[in-house]
């Protein structure tokens, strides 16, 4: 009997907190039910958006004197290096419920890279010695991809704020992307070994982000890829020369096919966009 007494006693309580809102439910509700007087929408239902975002990046190494430059523990040098990165994507939205858009996404973008590592042995062993400055790459690369996706966002108003939000996006890609690589040559010299290679590329990427509504509806956002999973098909052709490059005489080719799970998280995919809303419509 006080085994039974005992098991009540711990059951009522379980049953009234289980009918009832738990604390965290009360909190998560002011975001997820629109029933919740503390709910807000950020971004309505029948709306229209047109945005566009973008990045540049330049990151530049050099030396006051040739083969100056970044050095990594007096070993690795970075006597010249040059990278460019650059992303344009115009899009276009449709919101289909409150704070859900389905949409369109365009891309364009590419990179620019020049190279010149050495392996520099002189200052650890405290010598002159120009064999001890061991050249390991002098590369030139030019990239340009092209793509378009198919978009699906979700917005959630941050502590109820009309102002303030954040975002998930799914987006469903198709890409190409070309590109041109060669060693850089040396002052009076003609560039050989030319290798030009193209990738199309199918996949699924989510990224993330934050979105500030400005008086006029329109939204600046920050956004950056999380994960990505594609499959990716690769075609290289190499040149012994630049005149076969432009005839198309390729002297040797290589396929790949590959499948990737990559984790995007890095400073290098942060866009900045700017997003016009356009009201719905009142009925």
């Amino acid at each position: 009997m006080k085994k039974l007494l005992l098991l009540v006693l711990v059951l009522l309580p379980l049953s009234a907190f289980a009918q009832t809102k738990n604390p965290i439910d009360r909190a998560l509700s002011r975001f997820t039910d629109p029933d919740n007087p503390d709910y807000s929408v950020f971004l309505a239902k029948g709306g229209r958006a047109i945005g566009i975002g973008g990045s540049y990046r330049l990151f530049n190494v050099d030396g006051e004197n040739p083969g100056d430059g970044y050095s990594i523990l007096s070993i690795l040098n970075i006597g010249e290096g040059k990278l460019q990165t650059w992303n344009v994507a115009p899009s276009f939205s449709w919101f289909v419920a409150d704070d859900t858009s389905l949409g369109v996404r365009l891309n364009y973008n590419g990179y620019l890279v020049d190279t010149n590592l050495k392996l520099d042995f002189r200052d650890i062993l405290g010598t002159d010695d120009e064999m001890l400055n061991v050249q390991i790459s002098n590369r030139h690369m030019l990239h340009h991809k092209i793509g378009a996706s198919f978009t699906a966002r979700r917005y959630k108003s941050l502590f109820g704020s009309k102002m303030l939000g954040v975002f998930a996006e799914g987006r469903f890609f198709t890409s190409y992307g070309a590109t041109l690589s060669h060693p850089v040559p040396k002052e009076g010299q003609e560039v050989k070994k030319v290798r030009i290679s193209g990738t199309l590329a199918l996949g699924l990427e989510i990224a993330g982000g934050v979105a500030v509504k400005l008086k006029d509806n329109s939204v600046l956002t920050l956004s950056i890829p999380i994960v990505g999973v594609d499959w990716k098909h690769s075609k290289q052709n190499k040149y012994w020369d630049v005149k076969d490059a432009e005839s198309e005489k390729a002297s040797g080719s290589a396929k790949m096919d590959r499948f990737t799970i990559s984790r995007n998280i890095d400073a290098m995919g942060i866009q900045v966009g700017y997003v016009r809303y356009i009201l719905p419509k009142k009925r």
